[in-house]
């Protein structure tokens, strides 16, 4: 209800915190005579854009750029977790075209987490385990698969983390079997800038 054409091809950030990623593709504009990438087969300026997070600063901060871009007939912003985002899609009457889950630890954040833990080493928000507060689990992914558009719908896993990115794509393409990898072809060849 609260996109003003809720037909158009829909594009999904989970855990999008500040939503920079959808109100920059929000802004994208691009010619009708250029073809999209075969990637990625979509007109971005014929899209509505949602992001969840749990942080209610950052999802107001998206909010508030969204509105003041004058974006808010088609990009908006909730505190929600990514399954519920997720199982809230079914209802959405337009096709849904990408979903991304993109950050450096895709992990899910606990309101209970306490930072100034004198006791912990390293980075307190990380889980004990590999299966303890992983955000991406095989039931979202699952889950994903049954709302993406059948024929066009892409997932974006992306992670600054080679190993977390590699469990994710396994748990996607090759456990779960819901989703076909697709190669790019402008892949990172070497960091080194020399």
């Amino acid at each position: 209800d609260a996109f003003a054409d809720p037909t158009r091809q829909l594009v999904v950030d989970i855990g999008c915190g500040m939503g920079i990623s959808l109100l920059g593709l929000a802004t994208t504009s691009s010619s009708d005579d250029s073809p999209p990438s075969p990637e990625l087969p979509i007109k971005w300026q014929n899209c509505n854009f949602i992001g969840a997070d749990l942080s209610r600063l950052a999802i107001g901060y998206a909010n508030g750029i969204s509105s003041r871009w004058g974006l808010s007939d088609r990009v908006h912003f909730c505190v929600s977790s990514a399954q519920e985002l997720v199982d809230s899609l079914a209802s959405y009457p337009g096709p849904i075209s990408l979903a991304m889950i993109q950050f450096p630890t895709p992990f899910r954040f606990s309101a209970a987490t306490n930072l100034q833990d004198d006791d912990s080493s390293g980075n307190s928000q990380l889980p004990a385990d590999a299966n303890s507060g992983f955000m991406v689990t095989k039931d979202l992914l699952k889950s994903l698969s049954e709302v993406l558009h059948e024929r066009s719908g892409r997932l974006l896993l992306q992670s600054n983390c080679e190993d977390v990115a590699v469990f994710m794509k396994n748990m996607a393409c090759i456990e779960l079997g819901a989703y076909k990898c697709i190669e790019t072809s402008e892949g990172v060849e070497s960091l080194d800038n020399s």
